[in-house]
């Protein structure tokens, strides 16, 4: 039988570490210890559930798997095709945008990197060097209201259970214990490949990593990749269902395995939402501002705008 066979009801043992902050303050903290270069991280705002009052907390997912939802369909085929020089080449030579003779000229990864920071669904997955960065991401999609409660002199505006989450990855125990293989080749559907899980039944999903994609950036620059330290998981589960995320994935990988974890691969913060309002001191937004974290340092357009104009009154 496939390992795939296998997802269904498996205990999670040492795979995840699940950290309750009481306040944003915690978290950062943290950030020397965090900042070792052993970690790189993403921030959830995650949904609330007002059926069941709880939050549900995102999974490590790509935007491709989320775009076709339960459908099968492999992200080497997506590229081989949509993707594919000639036929990029032959449809878009004719736009007239100052950036298509760059695109067209690029190489595969470069249009996956560039598309990828433009909506198009892609199984890499945005993570960055600076825990600051992922904080503000976290609550970039949190719906702040205009109006908000206070209950004991404290922000009171979202129910008590409901947080965000910063998302730790260790890279030391991803390229160790599973053999995770960094991004090398900027033609990565030749070999794509060697990026298969070396686990018996897990071939046909794909792990890579890319710290420093800027460098295969050649032919435009990518400055708000720069400015956001970001980096770059290959997570391809498409031939899987929907709910076989990252963490999952990883899990039964380890138990059908037996492989012993020192730390655990995944770690997640999870935040209150009321905390981010100015209270006694400041707001979470103020203070990521003040430590060049927020929207007008990480973006080199319009778009850093979109993401502070619902917390630049928090």
């Amino acid at each position: 039988m496939q390992g795939a066979d296998y997802l269904e009801d498996i205990s999670q043992m040492d795979l995840i570490k699940t950290i309750e902050l009481s306040n944003w303050r915690d978290f950062t903290k943290l950030k020397k210890k965090l900042c070792t270069g052993d970690y790189i991280f993403r921030g959830h705002t995650n949904s609330f559930d007002n059926n069941h009052g709880e939050t549900d907390e995102w999974k490590i997912n790509s935007s491709y798997k989320r775009y076709l939802e339960d459908r099968q369909v492999s992200f080497d085929h997506f590229i081989k095709i949509y993707l594919n020089e000639r036929l990029f080449k032959m449809h878009f030579n004719i736009y007239k945008h100052s950036q298509t003779k760059s695109l067209i000229n690029s190489t595969l990864i470069e249009k996956l990197y560039f598309f990828q920071h433009y909506g198009l669904p892609t199984c890499f997955i945005d993570f960055t060097k600076d825990p600051f960065f992922a904080l503000f991401f976290a609550i970039s999609g949190i719906k702040v209201p205009i109006i908000k409660t206070v209950k004991n002199k404290k922000p009171a505006t979202f129910p008590d259970n409901q947080f965000f989450t910063v998302i730790q990855l260790h890279l030391k125990t991803l390229i160790e214990k599973f053999g995770i293989k960094p991004i090398v080749d900027p033609n990565i559907e030749i070999n794509y490949s060697q990026y298969s899980l070396n686990f018996f039944g897990f071939k046909n999903i794909k792990v890579g990593f890319d710290l420093n994609p800027c460098e295969k950036i050649k032919t435009f620059k990518n400055k708000n990749l720069l400015k956001q330290k970001g980096c770059f998981l290959l997570f391809d589960n498409s031939q899987l269902k929907s709910s076989y995320d990252l963490e999952k994935v990883m899990n039964s990988v380890i138990t059908l395995n037996k492989i012993m974890l020192t730390e655990p691969l995944i770690t997640k913060y999870r935040i209150p939402y009321n905390s981010i309002f100015r209270d006694t001191d400041i707001s979470l937004f103020t203070f990521l501002d003040n430590h060049r974290a927020t929207g007008r340092f990480l973006f080199n357009d319009i778009q850093g705008i979109k993401y502070d104009i619902m917390h630049y009154l928090t």
